[in-house]
């Protein structure tokens, strides 16, 4: 699905005046100060700023993996504010993929292994044959029985975009996810992230540090002192 096709579907994401805050020892370290965000069905949305400024912040309170200080967060038209804490993680299960910067396979696990645990988990009677599906997508079918210690770092991502992607996840959001990896290597990774966004309407927001890499997005949204600021539109990639 393209950004720009209409759809009756409620924002993928809607906050408003979301907030996040620490107590410390110096005082209340106010983190995120009101953001406003809306993702639409299908969009791809790059966050980028400055280092601390809030960016994994985000990704954390979309996961439900940090407590909100304050304001409203909306996911796929429910309100997750009311959510409990295993009620998100079903929520998240089934809705939301992630995909992080280090990885984060089972390192006794296969390649194969990997992919399906979260098929597993919704308990889809053909989980193994979906996660061979999925590798193939990413072009690791040569590498189903291998370990993640025996995979380079631009294989174990390819992996973990795949787990990401296997369980239908309507949102996948990714936490610097080439930062890692060199910089070819890295905008292959970026490249089947935006295609597969496109090619299975997913919902992707990703944070990254590279500009380059950015203008493949739909849109630029850019964070400094806890605030989203809109960036000149991304220019498709060509």
């Amino acid at each position: 699905m393209s950004a720009s096709t209409p759809t009756n579907q409620p924002p993928v994401i809607f906050t408003k005046n979301l907030s996040l805050s620490y107590n410390s020892h110096a005082g209340t370290v106010d983190v995120l100060k009101g953001v406003d965000l809306t993702v639409s069905d299908g969009e791809s949305v790059v966050l980028v700023g400055p280092s601390g400024s809030g960016k994994s912040s985000i990704i954390m309170l979309l996961a439900g993996l940090e407590d909100i200080s304050g304001g409203d967060l909306n996911l796929m038209g429910k309100n997750v504010n009311e959510f409990s804490e295993d009620e998100f993680a079903t929520f998240r299960k089934e809705n939301i993929g992630i995909v992080f910067q280090n990885f984060h396979l089972i390192p006794t696990m296969t390649a194969l292994e990997n992919v399906s645990i979260p098929l597993e988990l919704q308990q889809a009677p053909d989980a193994t044959e979906q996660a061979k599906g999925w590798l193939n997508k990413v072009g690791l079918s040569h590498r189903e029985e291998h370990y993640p210690a025996q995979l380079s770092g631009g294989e174990q991502q390819r992996v973990a975009i795949a787990r990401a992607l296997s369980s239908n996840a309507k949102l996948i959001l990714a936490d610097e996810p080439t930062g890692n990896l060199d910089e070819a290597t890295g905008h292959e990774i970026a490249d089947l992230l935006f295609t597969l966004n496109k090619q299975e309407g997913r919902t992707l927001l990703l944070i990254t540090h590279d500009l380059e890499l950015a203008q493949k997005a739909d849109r630029i949204l850019r964070l400094e002192n806890g605030k989203l600021h809109a960036q000149a539109h991304a220019k498709k990639a060509k």
